[in-house]
């Protein structure tokens, strides 16, 4: 949504399609000058599918309701496969088709998961001949060299397929990293695959590269990631790196903190505490957006766990807050790893003493100077923000309509 927002500026006119399953909670309004329409379907498979869902809602419930929930999973397979959006597929189609006879869309948009948006966009696209761009912000089926277990690969083979045969015909498919894009091209030789990936506000962000010091405590923030045990590697690489500073005497509870923002704090603070490390862990619970953007003003240095598919959302939100990002574990090659080997406030950690002589570092120029002074190329920054990447979403969209101007292009996005 926030590079439609920037497109919009550029001359762009949209109009968005998607759904709520809320009751009685359908809109039509305006946002920053896009039309976002939400439908509440009405058939009786929507219905079914949306109740089923809620039965099999298991995190807070009893015994009796999880074997329940495991009895009523054929039917809830039966009516919501392959996502819980495909019940809506139609009613989106005709809706997207009413919206088109009033005013006729040059182009359709798929924005991201799950296939049901994909569906939509190519059922409208055949109909009235109108270029098709699928969008993808996650995986749906995923490499085989990501999965946990050989259990996983007959699933995962069918969802390949069924990802083939709804983005066949889509005349480019745009991915979020370098990775997704290699794994796609294979999965879809026939289909031109691009990376733009993802991006930050830039009204949200204020400029400058100091940090100052808040308490005369260093503290390094993770912010707005959900820590699972995937994360384990480079969580118990920092904090066994933290209980030697600890033994050495070079660190103490009272003048570091590792600060974890969102989802996932049991995990960290069993990892931590495994290496002694659990006096120096503050974990604060999910917040909204905005709170998350005022905990990366208040730190000192930024925690980024990084992944071997190259990025995450955070990672572009934390180049826009121009703090210094400690970076592990180290994935060569990848796009976050690269950008931030380049990147002056950047610092990846490829092994356990490089950890440790790289906190030492930023713990001395934080305490002498109060703060952490690191230049960076402005350039860099803005080539992750909102701005440029409307200017290279806009660039791809031209490709596929020559002849018509930015200021006369209606485009329509089917978002599930």
């Amino acid at each position: 949504m926030l590079v439609l927002k920037h497109l919009q500026r550029l001359g762009w006119e949209i109009t968005v399609v998607t759904i709520t399953g809320a009751k009685g909670a359908a809109s039509d309004e305006v946002w920053h000058g896009i039309r976002i329409i939400r439908h509440t379907p009405q058939s009786l498979r929507w219905r079914a599918t949306q109740l089923l869902a809620r039965i099999r809602e298991t995190d807070h419930s009893g015994p009796i309701h999880k074997i329940f929930a495991k009895l009523t999973l054929p039917a809830a397979v039966a009516v919501s496969f392959p996502d819980t959006y495909t019940a809506a597929t139609g009613e989106l189609v005709e809706l997207a088709q009413q919206l088109h006879q009033h005013q006729a869309y040059d182009l359709v948009l798929s924005l991201y998961h799950p296939l049901t948006s994909h569906r939509v966009a190519s059922q409208f696209s055949q109909k009235n001949e109108v270029p098709w761009v699928a969008m993808t912000k996650d995986f749906y089926s995923w490499p085989d060299s990501l999965l946990s277990g050989s259990r996983w690969h007959p699933a995962n083979s069918l969802k390949r397929h069924l990802e083939r045969r709804a983005l066949r015909k889509a005349v480019s498919l745009v991915t979020i990293s370098d990775y997704m894009t290699e794994y796609l091209q294979r999965v879809l030789p026939t289909v031109p695959v691009c990376t733009l990936p993802h991006c930050f506000d830039p009204d949200l962000y204020p400029r400058g590269s100091q940090t100052t010091a808040v308490d005369n405590v260093f503290r390094l923030v993770s912010v707005g990631r959900s820590l699972r045990k995937h994360d384990s590697d480079g969580l118990s690489r920092l904090f066994t790196a933290l209980g030697e500073l600890h033994r050495e005497g070079r660190i103490t509870p009272e003048r570091f903190r590792c600060c974890f923002v969102g989802s996932g704090g049991a995990f960290v603070k069993s990892v931590s505490k495994m290496h002694g490390c659990e006096a120096y862990i503050d974990l604060i619970a999910p917040k909204q957006h905005a709170e998350a953007m005022a905990a990366m003003a208040e730190a000192t240095c930024l925690l980024y766990l990084q992944t071997p598919f190259g990025t995450r959302r955070r990672f572009s939100e934390y180049v826009g807050a121009r703090r210094p990002i400690l970076a592990l574990p180290e994935f060569a090659g990848t796009m976050s790893d690269t950008f931030l080997k380049a990147y002056g406030p950047g610092r990846v950690a490829a092994d356990h003493d490089q950890l440790k002589t790289t906190i030492c570092d930023l713990l001395n120029q934080f305490s002498q100077n109060g703060r952490l002074d690191i230049p960076y190329e402005p350039a860099d920054v803005d080539a992750h923000s909102a701005c440029r990447r409307a200017e290279e979403m806009s660039a791809l969209l031209q490709q596929h309509l020559p002849r018509l101007r930015p200021a006369t292009d209606p485009c329509v996005a089917s978002q599930g």
